[in-house]
């Protein structure tokens, strides 16, 4: 069950998945509301997507290269994309192949991806969590997120997620910090991909709000599941 979360539906099915996970991982994908428990669009349907079982084989691929190389080209750059038949959950704006720009039939094209990248991708999880029944940052059509110019741990980088969209302007510019938006592209009726993502521009404090979607939700009362 556990690599395909698409078999889990309901309180308890996703209670008994919480023996099988760590709870930092599965807060990323529903959270139990007042009314129910609302799965977050972590949580793929379509096609083969097996999404926990696509992360172990990142992983299991990662084993047999040379991690510090492959991270210091996920972090660092440039990304080569010679790492192949990696699922890149629709995130990589750059590994999706566009079947009307070539002559040949793409359906089964080997796909190349970003070995490192990927498996931070997986790991980053846990930053995500849904708050209020909704991912933070996440908009029916983008996700904002912010990254900081000095190096965070992983407490200090979740209080950025979570409170980015309230940072002052002048105390994001003095710590380095860029909210970037990242658009959600429909490709079909039932889901979408990530596009390129784009600086956001400075906020006024009229315009501060609730920009990015920091996650305040329409039910007052709720625990992780």
């Amino acid at each position: 069950m556990i690599d395909d979360p698409r078999q889990i539906d309901g309180a308890q099915g996703y209670r008994r998945l919480a023996s099988q996970m760590p709870g930092e991982w599965l807060v990323a994908y529903a959270a139990e509301t007042a009314e129910k428990v609302r799965a977050s669009n972590l949580r793929l349907f379509g096609g083969r997507h097996q999404f926990i079982a696509n992360a172990r084989e990142i992983m299991r691929s990662l084993c047999a290269q040379d991690v510090s190389l492959k991270l210091q080209e996920a972090l660092i750059g440039p990304w080569r994309y010679e790492d192949k038949d990696l699922q890149g959950w629709g995130w990589d704006a750059a590994a999706r192949i566009d079947a009307a720009s070539t002559a040949t039939d793409v359906s089964s094209a080997p796909k190349f991806g970003v070995l490192g990248a990927y498996w931070l991708a997986w790991e980053s999880l846990p930053l995500w969590p849904m708050v209020n029944g909704y991912t933070v940052g996440m908009e029916p059509h983008h996700w904002t997120y912010p990254t900081c110019a000095e190096w965070l741990g992983a407490d200090g980088l979740a209080a950025l997620i979570l409170g980015a969209a309230r940072l002052d302007e002048r105390e994001a510019k003095a710590l380095g910090v860029i909210r970037w938006r990242s658009e959600l592209i429909a490709s079909n009726a039932y889901g979408g991909v990530f596009g390129w993502a784009m600086p956001l521009a400075a906020r006024t404090p009229s315009t501060r709000g609730n920009t990015g979607g920091f996650a305040r939700g329409k039910t007052s009362k709720i625990s992780g599941a």
